[in-house]
């Protein structure tokens, strides 16, 4: 995942995938593995329902907000409208405050997707270097040539451990 500008990218073989507004490039980037492709539409799929569940609460809040405010400076005596349009209004705030919830409960979901997608690649491992192993180290190889002799690092057993 890389910032570009105020938006963030997935790279996936040498490739940035836009993550876009509601993370439909999440759903290009774990193309191939069928457990993030599902974390990354559920990701999707929860920022566009709570996108669209804010956007229509809020409607519903300024309706219900206006119908309720002409009632009462229109009619006054007229208090079935007023309370219709303060039910509305509630409606359209209870609506906003769960499409917030959605959203947020599906934000974590970028993570699995990613997460699983990275957890099912290859492990590469580096072939040995020529020459069939490892070298063994020198005897005397860990010693600091320029330290004292008082200094130089022992190679005697431990103490065998006290009884229990």
């Amino acid at each position: 995942m890389v910032s570009e500008g105020l938006s963030l990218a997935l790279i996936r073989d040498d490739r940035k995938y836009p993550l876009g507004l509601f993370g439909s490039g999440l759903v290009d980037a774990v193309e191939g593995n069928p457990r993030a492709e599902k974390e990354a539409r559920a990701f999707r799929n929860s920022n566009v329902s709570g996108f669209v569940m804010v956007l229509v609460g809020g409607v519903g809040a300024m309706v219900g907000a206006s119908m309720m405010l002409s009632s009462i400076i229109n009619r006054p005596n007229s208090g079935a409208i007023a309370s219709i349009g303060a039910g509305v209004s509630l409606g359209g705030l209870g609506c906003m405050v769960a499409g917030a919830v959605i959203s947020a409960v599906g934000s974590p979901r970028i993570w699995d997707a990613i997460n699983i997608y990275n957890d099912s690649l290859p492990i590469y491992v580096l072939p040995p270097p020529r020459g069939g192993s490892y070298p063994a180290y020198p005897a005397g190889s860990l010693q600091r040539p320029d330290a004292p002799p008082s200094q130089q690092p022992t190679s005697q057993p431990l103490p065998p451990a006290p009884p229990r």
